[in-house]
Order: structure tokens, then C-alpha cells, then sequence
């Protein structure tokens, strides 16, 4: 491997953590939210849907990261080897070269 290419996996592995972590982030509260909200819901309907609609968001908000996460994979070496180009460049620039 090219010191770029260990660059790009390292910035496409946090890219895809952190997308981990929004992701898990979200199902919690939404699972805070949902169990602090279902004691006060007597109609048995209603909360089918508060569960209904809680799933159906996750599972959306889960493809879309997923999404995401498979665009990186594909694309990682234009993504990121840009990135890396134009810190390159801004970095000599800093220095003055």
C-alpha cells in the first residue's frame, strides 16, 4: 500500500465510525424517548403507531447512513485523495513553498 492509500483507509474508517456512532446515537434516544412516552399513551392504537413510526424512522435513517457508507467505499479514492491533495497544498502554501 501507497502512504496515500493507508491515508484514505484511515479517513474513510472514521468516516464510516462516526456514521456508526450518529446512527447508534439516534436509536437510543429514540428508544429514551419512545419508553419514557408510552406510559403516558392509554389508547392501545396509538401507541402501535408511536412503535410504527419510531421503526419506520430508524430503519430510513439506517439506509440513508448505509447509503452513505457504500458511496464512500466506492468513491473513497476521489473523496478522499482530493482531501488529502488539497491539505498537501494548503499545508506548502502555509509554509511558503
Amino acid at each position: 500500500m501507497k502512504k496515500d492509500s493507508k491515508a484514505i483507509a484511515g479517513l474513510l474508517r472514521g468516516d464510516i465510525l462516526m456514521l456508526v456512532v450518529f446512527l447508534l446515537a439516534a436509536i437510543g434516544i429514540g428508544a429514551f424517548v419512545l419508553v419514557q412516552v408510552m406510559p403516558a399513551v392509554e389508547s392501545a392504537s396509538l401507541k402501535i403507531l408511536l412503535i410504527c413510526v419510531c421503526a419506520i424512522s430508524t430503519l430510513v435513517l439506517g439506509g440513508s447512513m448505509a447509503s452513505v457508507m457504500m458511496h464512500l467505499c466506492k468513491t473513497k479514492e476521489e473523496v478522499y485523495g482530493e482531501e488529502l491533495y488539497y491539505a498537501e497544498l494548503a499545508r506548502k502554501q502555509k509554509e511558503g513553498k
